[in-house]
């Protein structure tokens, strides 16, 4: 067996909340000290057990934090900060839970996992009126637009070429925008 050197950074977690922000998850928190912290890694998980980095936030003298998660998709969302120290060691703050049902348009994303094309189901009302369908990584990072003036009741996407992992599929309609997660496995 080969064992890893882990070790725990003692933290103290004055809060750490979650709240909606205009279509984003804003994301703040506050430690009591922060002695020896390098940095902090915001991170985000849709089934509350595999967690994905997805900003990454420098030190700053206050002890007062804020992130904000701007393509969080719709549904419920888990949140969590990694604490790392100069030295390797790191802290996770307690996971919180936000759900953005809210009043976005709902999409459905099939198959999903997926490993050659996927379905983009839009909802009725949006046939036939302009929707941009985007493909990002989970952090954020834009890999594919598909522009449609007058959409179907379906886009297709090609993923077969994408790597293994997760990644967000965003719907901007006239007014508004949905997202969901979509994992990748070949």
């Amino acid at each position: 067996f080969g064992f890893t050197n882990f070790r725990v950074l003692p933290l103290t977690w004055v809060y750490f909340k979650a709240a909606e922000q205009d279509d984003a998850v804003k994301l703040d928190w506050k430690l009591e000290t922060q002695d020896n912290i390098k940095e902090f890694s915001v991170e985000f998980s849709t089934d509350g057990r595999t967690f994905s980095e997805i900003i990454q936030v420098p030190v700053n003298r206050s002890n007062e934090y804020s992130a904000l998660h701007v393509y969080a998709p719709a549904g419920v969302n888990y949140y969590r900060i990694k604490a790392i120290s100069t030295d390797g060691a790191v802290s996770y703050s307690p996971v919180k839970k936000i759900n953005l049902a809210g009043s976005r348009k709902n999409i459905t994303v099939f198959p999903n996992p997926a490993s050659g094309y996927v379905k983009v189901i839009l909802p009725a009302q949006s046939a036939g009126k302009p929707v941009t369908v985007s493909l990002l990584t989970i952090d954020g990072k834009i890999i594919m637009v598909q522009k449609t003036a007058y959409a179907e009741k379906e886009e297709m996407l090609n993923v077969s070429g994408l790597s293994n992992g997760k990644y967000i599929i965003r719907v901007d309609f006239e007014k508004g925008f949905n997202s969901k997660t979509l994992n990748v496995i070949h």
